[in-house]
């Protein structure tokens, strides 16, 4: 049974934000656990890409930064290092 837009967000917010169990979010929003667990599911599916690109988003920031002071501390090392 396909779920609409407005009883996702609703799902969301009892099992997510109200912490309610499974099988309190299906009596409430009128559908059956089955519907319930898939937007779950979905949901979380969702999170963790939008957690892993912010980690990679995060990433790349950082790799921009230290490659400068990393390099020219690189450089003055790198002198010591040959005498």
């Amino acid at each position: 049974m396909a779920v609409d837009t407005e009883t996702k967000r609703e799902i969301i917010e009892l099992y997510f934000n109200q912490r309610k169990n499974i099988r309190e979010v299906a009596k409430e929003v009128k559908k059956s656990s089955r519907d319930v667990v898939a937007v779950v599911k979905d949901h979380k599916q969702k999170l963790r890409l939008s957690e892993s690109s912010i980690h990679v988003r995060d990433n790349v920031n950082q790799q921009e930064k230290i490659p400068s002071t990393l390099l020219s501390t690189l450089k003055h090392t790198s002198y010591l290092q040959k005498d």
